[in-house]
């Protein structure tokens, strides 16, 4: 819905230009599993049900902005934006779950909210002894991270900071994705594999509500920490507060009017309180644990969304969106003394997998976050944000 109060498009007659509605656009790209899951020889997925089955979604989420210029072309430009994600076993907590937390203060749910990485966990005496092949299906909705108290219909429309600018639009655009992500899983023959499960994952797209299609998504094991970085050619650093976004597709820009949207944006301010969320500093040893940054919150006080349209080299129209989603303008990168990234080391949360039984003399581990610019500057250089130390205690293996 549309507020009456604010232009949802802005026209500037002076250079002939028309900022038409402004959409949001999710698409999964790739589901990425556990590198020591995978038996390469056979091409196949297992699991320990002790151990669980940890998975990791890589997504793109964009704001698309279509720009009509005065020859009458519609230059499409895109800008990453972050998401949160929900996880929900769709016939509940009798079928499995979905791992909170780690060491003594694990907790299991049949939902899990705001991570595009989780931990499944088969129903413990529920599938010892299963007929054939058992279908767990998994509800995925992917949505836009909003700036605080930036609502889709806003009532306040003032801008609080001193270089207010007077265009203000607000996004009419459906907000969320969902998936339908099902796990067939099959128990494994033989007496070391009693509590083994092999694992194949098949991912549908909502069409219409409660309609799915099939979609054509690939699994990946984590080998390199660069599988999972995602380069943004189309963005340019112009200088420390300024971004610099054009045409994704040659085929819809003027190369006459040369079309670029500037973002003016004021990072530096919250790096400094990027924190890893941690409810504890134990972790059993050959422990997934889903790990997680405080970096939304942090972004959530500050008002990022400033745009500049240039047209040949000239600042054309200035303005704002009003129910701005968090803009993908930083990297999150993880690194650890011991244990491992199984689903890759980049993003806002990640899987962690603490060092095994015979590395406990390592402990403490220290766990670290830093931030760059997607793009590689001279203005930004990697910069440490945090680093936490994490005692292992020795995994209790129960028989069954």
């Amino acid at each position: 819905m549309i507020s009456n109060e604010i232009s949802y498009k802005i026209t500037s007659e002076e250079f002939g230009l028309e900022i038409m509605p402004i959409k949001m656009e999710h698409q999964l790209k790739k589901i990425f599993v556990s590198d020591n899951l995978t038996n390469k020889e056979y091409g196949t997925v297992s699991f320990h049900i002790e151990e669980g089955f940890p998975l990791a979604l890589f997504t793109e989420s964009f704001l698309i902005f279509p720009i009509r210029c005065k020859h009458n072309v519609i230059n499409m430009i895109k800008i990453p934006i972050e998401s949160t994600y929900e996880w929900r076993i769709m016939d509940g907590i009798t079928i499995g779950a979905i791992k909170h937390n780690s060491g003594m203060d694990t907790k299991y749910s049949d939902s899990y909210i705001g991570s595009n990485c989780a931990i499944y966990f088969p129903q413990r005496g529920k599938m010892k002894n299963p007929i054939g092949t058992r279908k767990i299906q998994i509800g995925l909705k992917i949505e836009p991270v909003f700036l605080e108290n930036k609502t889709k219909n806003p009532i306040k429309t003032e801008s609080t900071r001193p270089d207010d600018i007077s265009n203000m639009i607000i996004l009419d655009s459906e907000q969320e994705r969902k998936y339908l992500l099902e796990m067939f899983l099959e128990k494994l023959c033989g007496f070391r594999n009693r509590n083994s499960y092999e694992v194949k994952l098949q991912c549908k797209s909502m069409v219409n509500e409660g309609q799915f299609e099939n979609s054509e998504i690939s699994v990946y094991s984590q080998t390199e920490p660069e599988t999972c970085i995602d380069h943004y050619p189309y963005m340019k650093v112009l200088d420390e507060n300024t971004l610099c976004f054009t045409c994704n597709d040659i085929t819809k820009s003027c190369i006459m009017c040369n079309i670029k949207l500037n973002l003016k944006l004021w990072h530096n301010a919250s790096l400094d309180k990027v924190r890893i969320n941690l409810d504890s500093d134990r972790f059993f040893t050959s422990e997934y644990v889903n790990l997680s940054t405080n970096l939304f919150d942090i972004m959530k006080v500050y008002e990022i969304a400033f745009f500049e349209i240039e047209n040949n080299g000239k600042s054309t129209l200035k303005f704002r969106i009003l129910n701005c989603p968090i803009l993908k303008i930083l990297d999150t990168i993880w690194s650890a003394t011991g244990g491992s990234f199984p689903c890759g080391n980049k993003g806002n949360s990640v899987i962690f997998q603490s060092p095994q039984e015979k590395e406990l003399r390592k402990s403490p581990i220290t766990l670290s976050i830093s931030c760059i610019f997607p793009s590689s500057t001279s203005y930004i250089s990697p910069k440490l944000v945090d680093h936490r130390k994490i005692l292992l205690m020795r995994k209790m293996v129960f028989g069954g």
